[in-house]
């Protein structure tokens, strides 16, 4: 929930309205739609009716002209308005209450700031800095104020000119020979103000110089292993001879021979060559069903389990062969 306090410093007399502009966080709302309180001389709060002791306007972008009747606020001293629109957005106005009019001067000299606490908004804030700040300095002559010394000051300052400066009889530039040396001699050892250009030169200068060596040291570490020949032209050769372990042989070896076959299918290579035995190979084959005149032979698969086919095998009576595919 959003909360609002702010103190309204103008002058408002017991039995009067009052009149406060407050921010309940939502627009469409009416009297009956919010809770108000009213704490009398910093007394405990207590609830105000709408039509009866307060109402309620729309201004626009959720802020609205509370309005305190007259008569309901009937006690001087230190009051506190309290507008609230449900548990979104609590609007607290204090203010001091005069028990009779009075001007401005003596509004302001009543209010004791031992006894007096209140809570600016940051837009008060900003009026009341911007009208010090704003403030002409000519009228404060009174010795050893601020405002005299900041009249002085500023007067000082106008009193300075080019002219003035350049125009100094006595004004001298000793070693100016030497600056440039004394500057580029400075050590970097002794530049330790943070913001500073020779801090910040110093420490981009040492950064930089620290990744271009990291650069250089990993780009010496890749070229080390080229040969060159007597024009500089790298030779294919490795620096160092490549030597494989028994068992990354054993490995090699392994990968070759359990490579399948059925990808190889360029001419003319092993792989080919391999793939077409393949195909032309068979497994087991038996001899069955043999007869006066005529036996079986079964071919298999290279898995010894996959029939390829039976070829029946006939001889007449002159001993000739005839060979049938069954």
């Amino acid at each position: 929930m959003g909360t609002e306090r702010d103190f309204v410093g103008k002058q408002f007399v017991k039995d009067a309205a009052i009149e406060l502009t407050v921010d309940l966080g939502a627009t469409g709302l009416a009297a009956a739609g919010i809770t108000c309180k009213l704490s009398k001389n910093g007394g405990a709060f207590a609830s105000l009716t709408p039509t009866t002791h307060f109402t309620l306007t729309e201004i626009g972008d959720n802020q609205y002209q509370l309005k305190i009747l007259a008569g309901v606020n009937d006690t001087a001293g230190l009051a506190t308005v309290l507008a609230q629109n449900g548990a979104t957005q609590t609007s607290i106005k204090s203010l001091f209450v005069e028990a009779n009019a009075k001007t401005t001067g003596q509004l302001y000299t009543d209010l004791n700031a031992a006894t007096l606490e209140v809570d600016l908004k940051p837009a008060t804030i900003d009026l009341i800095t911007s009208d010090i700040l704003s403030e002409p300095t000519a009228g404060y002559t009174a010795v050893n104020t601020v405002g005299d010394k900041i009249r002085r000051l500023n007067n000082s300052w106008n009193d300075v000119s080019a002219a003035s400066v350049w125009s100094y009889g006595t004004r001298t530039l000793t070693s100016i020979s030497g600056l440039a040396a004394d500057v580029w001699n400075t050590l970097t050892s002794t530049i330790t103000l943070a913001g500073s250009f020779g801090k910040l030169f110093k420490d981009y200068l040492n950064a930089a110089v620290g990744t271009v060596n990291t650069n250089v040291l990993a780009v010496k570490a890749q070229t080390d292993v080229f040969n060159f020949d007597g024009s500089d032209n790298v030779l294919s050769a490795p620096q160092t001879q490549l030597t494989i372990s028994a068992a990354n042989l054993a490995a090699i070896a392994d990968a070759v021979l359990d490579e399948a076959i059925t990808g190889h299918t360029t001419a003319d290579t092993v792989g080919k060559a391999l793939q077409y035995a393949r195909g032309s190979a068979i497994g087991k084959w038996k001899v069955t069903n043999v007869l006066a005149n005529s036996f079986q032979i079964e071919l298999y698969d290279v898995n010894n389990t996959t029939l390829l086919g039976t070829f029946t095998v006939t001889t007449d009576a002159n001993g000739k062969p005839t060979l049938k595919t069954t």
